[in-house]
């Protein structure tokens, strides 16, 4: 399948970054700055948005395809959805259970489950089959 193989190219392509990212963030961030308040703070949120990154990759990969298909209707109603999940996520992480602010960023890996997971049971589903362009 042609979208399995983006993905697999694309892990490739960003892997090592995303390791070094998650392993090693102190120098990740070290390469853009050198004040160390800056860069404590910015370690946990780095870890967390190259973790995430992990479901970005196949979701864009996925949401691109139904795009692709022509069906505006169904692409915009994933995007709709994926949106949602993120600022319900965000407001219950910051401000429902007060959690630190790197832990927000996991608000934007959840609305890329959510956009993969329609995407892809959309495009098994066969529905990119009705639209006629």
């Amino acid at each position: 399948m042609a979208i399995g193989r983006t993905i697999t190219l694309n892990f490739v392509n960003t892997g090592p970054f995303l390791v070094f990212a998650a392993v090693c963030p102190a120098l990740a961030i070290s390469v853009f700055g050198s004040e160390g308040a800056a860069i404590g703070d910015c370690i946990a949120s780095l870890r967390i948005l190259a973790i995430a990154m992990c479901a970005a990759i196949p979701a864009q990969i996925y949401a691109n395809a139904v795009y692709g298909t022509g069906d505006s209707f169904s692409t915009l109603g994933i995007e709709a959805l994926a949106s949602v999940s993120l600022v319900a996520a965000a407001y219950c992480a910051a401000i429902v259970l007060k959690f630190p602010p790197a832990y927000t960023w996991c608000a934007l890996g959840i609305s890329w489950l959510v956009s993969l997971g329609l995407s892809s049971l959309w495009l098994q589903h066969g529905a990119w089959r009705r639209v006629k362009i």
